[in-house]
């Protein structure tokens, strides 16, 4: 299995101490949580394992990484609920999800449960899979107690599927929504299409249930913060390419249209992360580059490569709503 750089967190001030979350903890009547034991700066507490269902046979979301100890953490929620797994749900192919697949299929043997996770060649699956059942854009599972809808949710990577728990009007985000910061994403215009879709999805949206970090109790709030913080760094984009270097201060008004001077990532970073140290700066390049890619897909932006660096020139500012720095 490829491995990827994992859950989440776009560039930005270090984050205070997380609050510790339970190793295992009832938190819906149909809902458990069991952490992956594998915290750290980009998984937070640790990866979120959804098992859902009130009866003997349940379906978990997510794996975990396989940790040495997380299959007897497992098993020990399994018979306190005297419950076992039916079927094992995938968000996507990132190894802090997958790993811990064969664990699962080691203590829960009857039935034996099923992996289903999207397939798809440029997350290195074989297709059709030896390992893996493919998931359909609104296939649905059931057990008893929970009813669950699959929904392509691409950006963050290829193969990425949330689940919608139609008992609670909740979605299981994976890794497009987190409980703490911002995440990581590798298509900019799909990942934006998915937050719109999962917030379309219903209009009384619960929970959001994260791939990593604390449960989000307001969704709705949640999916339309994600949406304007990405729009919000979209603008500031289009704002500065609209400007001139030597600008001295962000209140300049911009440039005419049609003398709109080139930039390259690194000075576009400078301005729109100035308050920033330069190690997050460094780090914020790979956002801009996302963000510029999308424009350029949408015919706002031209790449000018040269024996340098890239620059990118702005051809039209596109409705005007660009913010101010």
């Amino acid at each position: 299995m490829l491995k990827q750089p994992v859950a989440h967190a776009a560039a930005g001030p270090s984050p205070p101490e997380l609050d510790p979350l339970p190793n295992v903890e009832k938190i819906s009547p149909r809902v458990l949580r069991v952490l992956g034991l594998n915290p750290s700066s980009y998984t937070l507490q640790g990866t979120n394992n959804y098992i859902l269902g009130t009866g003997r046979e349940r379906i978990i979301i997510d794996s975990g990484e396989g940790i040495a100890g997380w299959d007897t953490l497992l098993k020990e929620a399994l018979e306190k609920e005297g419950a076992t797994i039916s079927h094992i749900l995938l968000t996507h192919f990132h190894h802090d999800h997958v790993g811990g697949v064969s664990q699962i299929k080691s203590i829960c043997k009857n039935p034996t449960p099923v992996a289903h996770k999207k397939l798809c060649l440029s997350t290195g699956d074989t297709i059709p899979s030896p390992i893996y059942t493919d998931i359909a854009d609104g296939q649905t599972f059931r057990v008893e107690g929970a009813t669950v809808r699959a929904i392509a949710t691409p950006g963050h990577c290829d193969d990425h599927v949330a689940f919608y728990l139609e008992e609670e009007r909740a979605i299981i985000a994976g890794d497009c929504v987190l409980g703490f910061g911002t995440t990581v994403f590798q298509e900019l215009g799909e990942y934006m299409a998915s937050l719109r879709k999962m917030l379309w999805l219903s209009q009384d949206l619960g929970r959001v249930y994260p791939g990593h970090g604390p449960v989000i109790e307001d969704g709705k709030a949640k999916l339309e913060f994600y949406i304007k913080h990405r729009q919000d760094r979209e603008d500031q984009i289009i704002s500065v390419l609209q400007r001139s270097h030597t600008s001295s201060t962000p209140s300049d008004p911009p440039v005419a249209q049609g003398s709109y001077e080139a930039w390259t990532i690194k000075e576009l970073v400078q301005v729109i992360y100035a308050a920033y140290p330069p190690h997050l700066q460094l780090a914020a390049e790979s956002s801009v580059l996302l963000h510029l890619r999308k424009l350029v897909s949408e015919e706002k932006v031209k790449v000018l490569s040269g024996d340098g660096a890239d620059k990118f020139l702005l051809l039209k500012a596109g409705d005007g709503n660009a913010a101010a720095l």
